[in-house]
């Protein structure tokens, strides 16, 4: 072989080891999947099934959208008005009662949505509310968010999901607290588990109202004192803040009456 010849062999040698080591890298690139290109289906697979979370042991709770009003039920007008306004300003429509009584009217003409109560309130309180509406098939699974100002501890927010509250949130609510309220009713499960017996209610609400008017007592004390050790304009603020404590006294008092009396004619 001529040198001639040679150097056309190692020529060509050089360029198959170069397309071998250029296609390498291609053939592997080849043996991955590209994502933008369409998997190929044999002609004989079975077609395709459709979704089912129980095939891959996933339980779906059905969700329900309540339609119907809000029912905001508050015997203090500016409170009652500043809800209605916030929920009004999201597309909700509103109904308002004073107390529940009224709100009992209303539902039974036109059964809202969810209902917003506060707790106490004349007549008809919001924890006596709950309990006739769970107490009665046709309203027992309306959602009840109750607010307070008064009943705030963990024993009053027991006791009020107890009797059917879904939510249990203290005064002054934030806006957006309320709001995420609103929207879990509407679309969540009622409250679950039996109604308590008229007996059991009483018996429970009677221990509230007891340990709540032993709480204002000891406010009325407190501010009666630092009203007389006050000169000047706090003590018109003292005199407001008395005001106040006295009459909730005098509401808790009357319903602890009315309580007691009820109890007497179920024994």
């Amino acid at each position: 072989m001529g040198a001639e010849d040679e150097a056309l062999v190692n020529f060509e040698s050089e360029s198959v080891a170069s397309e071998v080591e250029l296609d390498l890298p291609v053939s592997a690139a080849l043996l991955r999947p590209d994502p933008r290109l369409p998997i190929p289906i044999p002609l004989d697979a079975p077609p395709p099934r459709a979704y089912n979370p129980a095939h891959i042991g996933i339980q779906e709770s059905p969700v329900t959208v309540r339609t119907g009003p809000i029912l905001i039920v508050e015997d203090i007008i500016a409170i009652r008005e500043l809800v209605a306004m916030q929920l009004k300003l999201r597309g909700y429509t509103v109904i308002t009662a004073r107390d529940g009584q009224e709100a009992l009217d209303l539902i039974a003409q036109e059964k809202p949505a969810i209902i917003i109560s506060d707790v106490l309130m004349p007549r008809v309180d919001g924890f006596a509310l709950a309990h006739k509406l769970r107490s009665q098939p046709r309203t027992a699974d309306i959602p009840i968010i109750l607010l307070s100002a008064t009943y705030v501890s963990a024993e009053d927010e027991r006791f009020a999901m107890g009797v059917g509250a879904t939510r249990f949130l203290p005064k002054p609510v934030e806006s957006d607290d309320l709001l995420v309220a609103v929207a879990d009713a509407l679309t969540g499960q009622p409250a679950a588990g039996a109604p308590m017996s008229e007996r059991e209610f009483y018996v429970n609400y009677r221990q509230r109202l007891n340990s709540k008017l032993q709480q204002k007592t000891q406010q009325i004390t407190r501010t009666h004192q630092q009203l007389e050790n006050t000169a000047g304009q706090q003590r018109e603020t003292y005199q407001h803040l008395l005001d106040e404590a006295q009459a909730q006294y005098d509401e808790i008092q009357r319903e602890l009456s009315v309580l007691t009396g009820l109890l007497q004619e179920l024994e």
